[in-house]
Order: C-alpha cells, then structure tokens, then sequence
C-alpha cells in the first residue's frame, strides 16, 4: 500500500461519500466565496491574496487576520474552490499526506460542526481545521507563536459558506 493509501485509510476516505448527498447540489463551479470578514470575531482583517491555479483547476485566496490586542497572535484562512467534491475530497489528502501528525482527528470528535469532511489537530485548544463543503476546501489555522482558536471561526466560515453555496444553487434552478 503507497502512502497515499494508508493516509486514506487511516482517514476514512471511503466513508467521506456516505455524506455527498447533503452537498450534492454544491458539486461543480460556483461563483467565488469570499467570507465576510467584519463577522469574524475579534480579529482584525489584514490581508486577501489570490493563490495561483493549479493547471487552471483551482480558483481561491488566502486571508490573513490578526488579534488586535496580542501582536503574537494571527490566523490564516485559505479557501480552495475545486471543480468537484471528488477534487476537493482529493485536495484534502494531499494536505492529510503532509501533515506531522500519522493521522489527525474528525472534527466531530472535538465538537466542531463544519463542512461534510473535517479534520483537526490533537492539541487540547483547535488552533488548526481543515474542511470540505460542497468543492470547496477551505484550510484555517494559526500563524503566531500565540495560540488563537479557531472552531468557531470555522463554524462561522461554513455558515457563510452554506449559505453561499444555497444561494448559488437557487441562481442555477431554470425558472417556473
């Protein structure tokens, strides 16, 4: 078994399809996500940086925030919109093969509610998350040397991204 295999395995990849069918009317393009920033918290909004496609098949940014009163404590979200659940779930190995951790834990066995597919790190506060919506991968994680959590950062960013997602859906609906 390659290494690839064993991470999905460890990971649970097979049973990740079991829960398409509450996204599958988010499979495919869509138009950009972007957060709404303002409803993040108390962090301050520094940044927004287009990443670079990949051969064309990846559209998505970088967003980078900072706590207002601990100058040592910043967060970076990074949102991927893929061409299909499929590439997404795929996307997700990829960070899962390189993560220090042999394997990280499903976010619902931290109590955090976000996406169809999540991950999360084993320290005690969830300074890392990465989840899949839809095609949509989106990476939340700690840039300082202070620890900020960020679950309820994740949980607001896939609310907005649900809703994002529904809206989208009902544009493409033919009309009656």
């Amino acid at each position: 078994m390659n290494r690839r295999d064993e991470v999905k395995a460890l990971h649970g990849f097979e049973a990740w399809g079991d829960h398409i069918d509450d996204d599958a009317g988010f499979d495919g393009p869509t138009p950009l996500f972007l957060t709404d920033h303002e409803r993040l918290f108390d962090l301050h909004f520094l940044a927004r940086e287009a990443l670079h496609p990949e051969g064309g098949s990846t559209r998505g940014y970088r967003e980078y925030y900072a706590a207002e009163d601990r100058p040592d404590a910043g967060v970076m979200v990074i949102v991927r919109q893929l061409p299909s659940i499929k590439d997404a779930h795929e996307a997700l190995v990829d960070i899962l093969e390189t993560s220090m951790a042999l394997r990280l834990l499903p976010a619902e066995e931290r109590e955090v509610s976000v996406g169809h597919v999540a991950f999360v790190g084993h320290d005690p506060t969830v300074d890392a998350i990465h989840f899949v919506r839809g095609s949509t991968l989106v990476t939340i994680k700690n840039t300082g040397g202070e620890i900020i959590p960020v679950a309820e950062m994740a949980e607001e960013i896939d609310r907005q991204l649900t809703t994002h997602l529904m809206n989208a859906h009902d544009e493409q609906l033919p009309a009656r």
